[in-house]
């Protein structure tokens, strides 16, 4: 009791109470949830590209970006990498009859 004098004398401007209830099922809470994520806006995004015959190409595919790069190593030894947004890559060394294909995550 003390102390709630004490906190009344410190406050010297008007002081409301407000009292509520809730009048629900725990449920309707995660109902409210799907009901903000269902009033996201949803957008699609065209595929496009940026290419250079040699070199490298962007490329915006479902939202993802991926880059692709394609070279030469020396007269008929072909280099090809590919990276998206995700950390995947694919990598493709060619020469002639023999060819070498990696691909990964990181």
């Amino acid at each position: 009791l003390g102390m709630a004098s004490l906190a009344g004398l410190h406050w010297s401007g008007r002081a409301y109470v407000v009292k509520s209830s809730w009048e629900g099922e725990p449920s309707s809470v995660k109902k409210y949830d799907s009901l903000a994520k269902g009033m996201e806006p949803t957008v699609a995004l065209p595929d496009l590209t940026f290419v250079k015959s040699d070199g490298v190409s962007l490329t915006l595919q479902d939202g993802h970006l991926v880059a692709n790069y394609k070279g030469k190593l020396g007269g008929d030894t072909n280099l090809g990498l590919s990276v998206n947004d995700d950390q995947v890559w694919n990598a493709l060394l060619d020469s002639g009859a023999t060819s070498l294909k990696l691909r990964g995550q990181g």
